[in-house]
């Protein structure tokens, strides 16, 4: 086996993808970084042989992003169902500096 192939091997596609996701989703990173020449760099420099791993286009960002909430709304949709007693849900809405409609949804329940 080549040193390449060993160390595309070694890189932990999973925690990437983690990574990103909480880049996006806590810290409000722009997904058009993830085009930035600068951290491709930064990827590369960590690992040089995984540029063919590694995420190129904000659409790529965006449907990482939308298959990570689908995953944890099914995950919450069992717990709901499960719930023994009364499930409590608290709204909230604001707009962006963006412009963009965001809507928090806060749900408290036993289990």
């Amino acid at each position: 086996m080549s040193a390449s192939v060993m160390l595309q091997n070694s890189f932990n596609k999973q925690r990437y993808k983690a990574a990103l996701v909480g880049l996006f989703a806590r810290r409000r990173v722009l997904f058009s970084m993830i085009e930035w020449e600068e951290v491709k760099e930064f990827y590369l420099a960590c690992k040089p042989d995984v540029e063919d791993l590694l995420i190129s286009s904000r659409r790529q960002g965006v449907r990482l992003l939308v298959t990570n909430f689908d995953l944890y709304r099914h995950q919450i949709k069992g717990l709901l169902h499960k719930a023994a007693g009364p499930i409590h849900i608290s709204t909230d809405l604001w707009t962006s500096p963006h412009r963009h409609a965001l809507l928090a949804i806060c749900v408290q329940w036993v289990d």
